[in-house]
């Protein structure tokens, strides 16, 4: 005696199933919202980013280096990219402002993170008013850390300058 089995492919709904299109329309709906509030929580984690680099700006901000450390006999010492691998577990006392980015998400072993990476495209966006349509490539985001350093380095910055920018970046991410 053989055993039916029930088919292996179940046969289509009609596309005149009037549920049908309720149930994509919710389907995109709920999509559509879900982004939505994605996005919403990445801005405001921007936002957070932000602040806490401008906490990091007022507290010591550098120009013509990345960070600034304290030696173990509390000797102050610049840290760049040609001597990145010094950091360590120093304490940094000076940040410039992609630093500052770059240390308030959590050190340079963080710097590679879209939280880093979003910051500093928001932040390039707001120094040149340009609006942020999609967030940058490698190398494009290369170029906006070139130019928010050259920026920051320029003779006649000042700390205030520094806050402000990222102040209004801040205001930009959840505006």
């Amino acid at each position: 005696m053989l055993r039916s089995s029930p088919p292996a492919v179940l046969p289509a709904l009609p596309a005149s199933d009037p549920g049908l299109r309720q149930r994509r329309r919710e389907r995109r709906r709920l999509a559509e919202q879900d982004r939505r509030a994605a996005q919403r929580a990445e801005r405001f984690l921007l936002r957070a980013l932000l602040a806490d680099a401008r906490g990091l700006v007022r507290a010591g901000w550098v120009q013509h280096c990345w960070f600034v450390i304290e030696d173990e006999d509390g000797t102050p010492r610049r840290i760049g990219a040609p001597n990145l691998h010094e950091l360590g577990a120093h304490p940094v006392t000076g940040v410039c402002l992609v630093g500052a980015i770059v240390q308030a998400a959590g050190g340079i072993s963080r710097a590679g993170t879209q939280p880093v990476h979003r910051a500093i495209d928001l932040t390039w966006a707001t120094l040149y008013d340009e609006p942020l349509r999609r967030w940058a490539s490698a190398p494009v985001r290369l170029s906006y850390i070139h130019d928010l350093t050259r920026w920051n380095d320029a003779a006649q910055r000042c700390v205030d300058d520094v806050v402000g920018l990222l102040t209004a970046a801040a205001d930009d991410a959840v505006g």
